[in-house]
């Protein structure tokens, strides 16, 4: 990773038909883009058929092994540092998936992506970093790629 990373994650919003599973969102064209400091939905312009992919990377303060709480009502997945974390696929009601991934101090690539089919939306996401009680994560847990100017 460069030093041209700033505070927040990369989002994309997609609209889909109604379905079982997550959509493989990287081969689909979003209907919106931004910037964000949290992975939320407060973005979705809709409740039912709707995807939000967020990209960036994780801030590991330490070495170790940490274990991420990802909780939607819809299915949803994580992947950080390039390996699947959580992959959870109950469609219709609240699931909470978990894993854990062992992680190296400084910045990992992460994608979280959920996916919503009915019903007001909750994601949570919380993380148990090495020898810490679980939390919550928060903004100053992500960073992304800074944009580049046009030439």
């Amino acid at each position: 990773m460069t030093t041209d990373a700033v505070a927040g994650l990369n989002y994309q919003y997609y609209e889909t038909a109604r379905q079982e599973t997550l959509p493989e969102l990287s081969a689909m064209r979003p209907k919106t883009r931004g910037v964000c400091a949290l992975p939320e939905l407060a973005r979705l312009e809709r409740l039912v058929g709707a995807a939000m992919r967020y990209e960036g990377f994780f801030v590991a303060a330490t070495d170790g092994r940490y274990e991420f709480h990802l909780a939607s009502n819809g299915p949803s997945r994580m992947t950080l540092a390039g390996q699947r974390v959580i992959d959870t696929a109950e469609p219709y009601r609240p699931a909470e998936g978990r894993g854990a991934v062992w992680l190296y101090k400084g910045v990992q690539p992460v994608i979280i992506e959920y996916f919503v089919n009915q019903g007001k939306p909750f994601p949570d996401l919380s993380v148990v970093p090495p020898d810490m009680p679980r939390r919550k994560v928060q903004a100053a847990d992500f960073l992304r790629k800074a944009a580049t100017p046009p030439h």
